[in-house]
């Protein structure tokens, strides 16, 4: 008789798609959408985003909190001069590391 001790199940992640909205223009809110497609069938936990980007006013460091099997997560950013902007974002939580992305998009005046 064989006992299974342990079973071990390998998932790839693929780096999240961050999406900005057209027809953005400075000094006016507008939500990049983190397009990360949770690759398992349960919640991520404590899920944290931090999206950077010169030329972008940010939040910085955020505490989502949990995610759903195939969630989406939207944070808020106001751009703070025209032209080419990118955004660089990254997600972090206990169950996945280092999760990174980024976008470029035209911003008016």
């Amino acid at each position: 008789m064989v006992a299974e001790i342990a079973r071990v199940h390998v998932t790839r992640v693929r780096s999240p798609r961050l999406h900005v909205m057209e027809g953005t223009h400075v000094g006016r809110d507008l939500i990049s959408e983190l397009c990360f497609t949770n690759p398992v069938a349960h919640a991520l936990h404590r899920v944290r985003v931090r999206v950077e980007g010169a030329g972008v006013h940010a939040p910085g460091n955020i505490l989502v909190g949990d995610v759903e099997g195939h969630g989406r997560v939207r944070v808020p950013v106001v751009p703070k001069r025209p032209g080419e902007l990118t955004l660089i974002a990254s997600l972090d939580c206990t169950e996945l590391l280092q999760v990174h992305g980024g976008a470029t998009f035209q911003c008016e005046p």
